[in-house]
């Protein structure tokens, strides 16, 4: 899937990202979702919560909200795995300038589950031991999780976090596949659907004056903005439309656009399967809420209930081998 964006060097800071550059749908998209920080603002009785989500709307307006920047590393090796002529001593090359990245793949590669007839010793030995499908995945998860996903004091939540997010890039891939959907972009969305929880995590941090926000306060918080919030995250990489409009409406997939509604169902059902898989949640076959709202997603996706139990051991599956490389 190609990266359409070559942005400047975000490096591993946070920077102050221009909505307005964004284009007529997202700024849309982002109107409204300041409107409605502010106005849950104004009805929150909590002055902590109050202040918390004043603070969010007036950044959402005035375009200075610091959002997750997309790892240069990712631009580059995904631009080499998008070309119709890649050579894996380029994209070796391209992996090797991010030293801690090469290693990892390395490892992975080295593990009981890829293990060859002699030792991987080299990024490019990864790749072809690997694969260009695979590598490409987990490259995204390398990446992500070092240079994205870390919110200082938030550790805890951010393992939990990252651990649900590669539950459901697995997942997606899976299900995606059996619906007939591109499972790149069925991975990465997966990865990245709760990614509005990083700025949400983020933003809570950077008030300390005016008070922590309660639990409770930023559970509600979460549950309203997360989701629209992690696509204009999404947007300002330029991965696609299709991709963040998938992340605005992963818990409401029949109010996403049509052109994302297929996608969006797609990282619903993974959504609710990764709960189950790492165990957060109830087994979706034993609770009727659960599984109605699994059965329902299958069915928009023209996939039967019955084949819930096999999507869920190959998923499962997926997970088990990505997991003791990329948690």
């Amino acid at each position: 899937m190609p990266v359409e964006r070559t942005d400047p060097d975000p490096s591993d800071a946070e920077h102050p990202v221009d909505l307005s550059d964004l284009g007529p749908d997202v700024a849309a998209q982002d109107l409204g979702l300041a409107s409605r920080a502010m106005s849950l603002a104004v009805a929150a009785q909590d002055p902590v919560e109050r202040r918390f989500l004043a603070s969010l709307a007036r950044a959402l307006r005035g375009g200075e909200l610091s959002l997750p920047p997309m790892p240069r590393a990712v631009l580059r090796i995904q631009k080499l795995l998008d070309s119709a002529s890649c050579h894996i001593a380029e994209l070796s090359q391209e992996i090797e300038v991010d030293a801690a990245l090469a290693a990892r793949l390395v490892g992975i590669a080295n593990s009981a589950f890829y293990q060859g007839m002699g030792p991987v010793r080299s990024a490019g030995d990864a790749v072809v031991r690997i694969g260009l499908g695979e590598t490409r995945y987990i490259v995204w998860a390398i990446t992500l999780r070092s240079k994205v996903f870390r919110v200082p004091g938030r550790r805890e939540e951010i393992e939990r976090l990252w651990r649900h997010g590669v539950a459901a890039s697995s997942a997606a891939q899976i299900i995606g596949a059996a619906a007939g959907l591109e499972p790149d972009t069925c991975f990465i969305s997966g990865l990245l659907h709760d990614l509005g929880r990083v700025s949400l995590y983020s933003l809570a941090g950077e008030h300390p004056r005016d008070g922590m926000v309660s639990p409770d306060a930023f559970r509600r918080i979460d549950a309203e903005l997360h989701a629209p919030l992690g696509a204009v995250a999404a947007e300002t990489w330029n991965i696609g439309s299709e991709i963040s409009g998938a992340i605005a409406h992963h818990h409401d997939p029949s109010a996403a656009p049509l052109a994302s509604r297929p996608l969006a169902w797609v990282v619903r059902a993974a959504d609710l399967l990764a709960h189950c898989i790492v165990g957060e949640e109830p087994e979706v076959f034993g609770d009727d809420s659960a599984e109605n709202l699994w059965c329902g997603a299958l069915a928009e996706l023209g996939l039967e209930a019955s084949d819930g139990s096999e999507l869920h051991a190959e998923a499962l599956e997926a997970f088990g081998v990505r997991a003791k490389g990329l948690l």
